[in-house]
């Protein structure tokens, strides 16, 4: 065990320079403590020097040490950076872990002493949650589950376990509030299963894991002997079931140490329960609350325009974001005229500048990303994305597009028709469709022998209408099919009947449009969409290149230079968060997005650039620009007030100069003398006896006379 003062020779000697905010937090050691960061104010190295500080200077064991992060990447970065300053000092190992890892390890042990064998299904490719959902659905609703409407549907479930709702509690909820038709059954039927079977699935785990501790006391207490000490990274994120675990295993000795920041919850639709860090002096009332409020990471403009942002929440710790960095320029707002012109102005911007790996993109949904990577790649400019997106090369409406193309070019083709014949309000029934298989040739339009069995039912317009269709252009070929071939239509009845949302519906439409808009065919237009999900599949591996990411996925990273692009009215923030604040008075969902704003903005280290279509920009676009303006007229009066104070020290200069005999030279009469001082005026004679008597005020501030020295 080393001394308090040895600990600090050997921080410094590390190069660990820390304010008096994050040293109270390394030297806290036993009971509650909160540890409220704002970005960039050295969260984890707060972290990982608190834990060296336990084991080096308090004789606490690593073994008895929980460190549990958000994710896996986020615990191997800390444990590898625990390492890198003081793995010399520290060989026992620390158990670094996300609170998923930990649920199961408890389960698995338990299912060993009771002998009960518990089946993981996810990533399992012989039984998985997605495969049981998707058979759930089909019989509930007779209607395939596209992969979209399954990880929403999966989403919500895991929202239920982790928020600990109990299913008599859906019972009194209306039918909107869920994300499919007949939920309730399909929930139902889904824990039936599970529990039948011993099958778990990710948020199965930490359930099981709290009922576990709380029903066995000896195991719980085996537990609470070997973690002494817990530690919890990103805790505003963590939800009412991981946060009843961190409690009941801290307790009754209660060394918990939360890390986080109120102002960056974005993972409410995931249950994050920021209760854990606003309610902890509530829960822990002998417990200290640190705030760290120094930046080290952005410039002052960047800091004190997030900070006056993010001041318009009103559910947070109330705090003032500070920095000693350089004050560097304001947050560039950029209008353009159209969506299509961001990128190019991206584009632009990369060419004369070339720092690739320093600039990233940031933008609201992962479907944003698709109109830069073409760009990107007709320029050749190399990027990294994390996320490939597969759901929108796959995704049912594509694939539907896709087929009326095709059809367009072979209507002849049965599997086409049979695919795509109801989204176009053809009328035809299943039976029709199963006899018309008996009609086909193979090489006759379908529409022609559909003519010729219902000569009334409209088909030769439809044959008309495919025959302008083929002889488009994909982007005006897409249009064509929305609105002269009924999809728009169906798209609009699907959407209300199953619960999709139109805007993520418009959204996709509108990308497709802008990949479609530079290909002159059918398999021009296959072939760049090809090309863009191999391109995205490569650019995990980018090491050297630009960053795209969604704003969520932003956080914790930090670049020179920052592009925040969807600022645009009713997608960032959403029309729904809106209407809800003005019409419900509920800013629950507004103030998260405005939380993911604030992270975007604040991953900028040197230069943040706001872009926006002209005449569509947001309320967020909408503040900085008031923001910047504010800031240009306080420095035009700071500057109008900077020369005053210099001209009056001027004329006062200039006063105490004038005296009797005194020769001077006035603009409009010439070389003259004072002989009288008379304050406020003076008399001067000129040449040719021409006595005057003027203002002293006047003639000094507005340089109507010039003293001879």
């Amino acid at each position: 065990m080393i001394s308090e003062n040895k600990f600090l020779e050997l921080i410094k000697s590390l190069n660990i320079n820390l304010t008096a905010s994050q040293m109270n937090a390394v030297i806290t050691i036993n009971g509650p403590l909160a540890f409220i960061a704002v970005p960039g104010a050295g969260k984890t190295l707060t972290a990982i020097t608190r834990i060296a500080n336990m084991v080096l200077c308090h004789d606490v064991f690593p073994e008895n040490i929980l460190a549990i992060t958000f994710s896996k990447a986020s615990a191997q970065d800390m444990s590898k950076k625990f390492h890198d300053k003081f793995g010399d000092l520290i060989t026992d190992k620390v158990h670094f872990s996300t609170i998923h890892s930990f649920a199961y390890s408890v389960v698995m042990y338990y299912s060993k002493l009771v002998n009960k064998n518990f089946i993981l299904i996810e990533g399992n490719s012989n039984i998985n949650k997605g495969m049981i959902l998707t058979d759930l659905y089909r019989k509930y609703n007779h209607e395939y589950l596209s992969e979209d409407k399954l990880e929403e549907l999966s989403g919500y479930i895991s929202y239920i376990k982790n928020s600990m709702i109990r299913y008599n509690d859906l019972l009194k909820e209306a039918e909107d509030v869920f994300p499919i038709p007949h939920f309730l059954d399909v929930y139902k039927n889904y824990h039936d299963i599970m529990v039948a079977n011993n099958y778990l699935d990710f948020d199965d785990m930490l359930t099981y894991c709290l009922v576990i501790l709380e029903k066995n006391t000896e195991l719980l207490n085996r537990y609470r002997s070997k973690y002494k000490y817990i530690l919890v990274d990103e805790a505003q994120d963590t939800s009412k079931v991981q946060y009843e675990i961190i409690k009941l295993l801290s307790a009754p000795l209660n060394n918990l140490c939360l890390l986080g920041d109120d102002d960056q919850v974005l993972y409410s639709w995931r249950a994050a329960f920021p209760e854990v860090l606003l309610n902890f002096k509530k829960n822990y009332p002998s417990g200290n609350i640190v705030f760290a409020e120094q930046n080290f990471r952005s410039t002052k403009c960047i800091v004190s325009a997030a900070n006056e942002f993010i001041k318009q929440n009103k559910n947070r710790y109330r705090k003032n974001m500070i920095t000693e960095n350089a004050e560097g320029s304001n947050i560039k707002l950029i209008t353009l005229n159209s969506i299509d012109e961001q990128s190019q102005y991206i584009i632009n911007y990369l060419k004369k500048e070339k720092d690739y790996k320093n600039t990233a993109v940031l933008f609201r949904n992962n479907i944003s990303a698709l109109p830069l990577v073409d760009l990107f790649s007709e320029n050749n400019i190399p990027f990294y994305i994390k996320d490939v997106v597969p759901r929108f090369f796959n995704h049912w409406i594509t694939k539907d597009l896709l087929r009326f193309l095709e059809f367009a070019e072979r209507p002849f083709d049965y599997g086409l028709f049979k695919d795509i014949y109801y989204k176009m309000g053809t009328y035809l029934t299943k039976q029709d469709i199963q006899k018309l298989y008996y009609d086909i040739d193979n090489k006759t339009n379908i529409f022609k022998i559909l003519n010729m069995k219902y000569p009334d039912k409209g088909f030769i317009d439809f044959h008309i209408k495919f025959d302008i269709l083929k002889n488009k252009k994909p982007f005006d070929a897409l249009s064509y099919i929305e609105n002269e071939l009924g999809y728009k239509d169906y798209l609009n009845k699907y959407a209300k009947e199953f619960k999709y949302s139109m805007d993520n519906i418009n959204t996709i439409l509108a990308t497709l449009k802008t990949i479609s808009s530079n290909t002159g065919s059918i398999s021009e237009f296959k072939e760049k969409l090809n090309n863009l999900e191999l391109t995205m599949s490569k650019a995990k591996y980018v090491t050297e290149g630009v960053t795209l990411a969604t704003f969520h996925s932003s956080k914790g990273c930090e670049w020179d230079t920052v592009f925040v692009i969807d600022m645009i009215k009713n997608i960032f923030p959403t029309i729904t968060s809106i209407k809800k604040a003005v019409e419900d008075d509920d800013f629950t969902e507004l103030e998260e997005e405005r939380r993911l704003c604030y992270v975007a903005v604040t991953r900028g280290k040197k230069q943040v650039y706001l872009i926006h279509p002209k005449g569509s920009s947001s309320v967020f676009f909408d503040f900085f620009q008031k923001y910047n303006n504010k800031k240009l007229d306080e420095s035009r009066k700071k500057a109008q007030e900077i020369e005053k104070i210099k001209q009056d020290k001027e004329f006062e200069l200039e006063l105490n100069s004038l005296h009797i005999g005194k020769k001077i030279t006035h603009k409009q009469f010439g070389a003259g003398k004072i002989i009288a001082l008379k304050p406020p005026n003076m008399e001067i004679k000129f040449s040719d006896n021409l006595i005057k008597n003027l203002s002293i005020e006047i003639c000094l501030k507005n340089r109507l006379i010039k003293q001879e020295t």
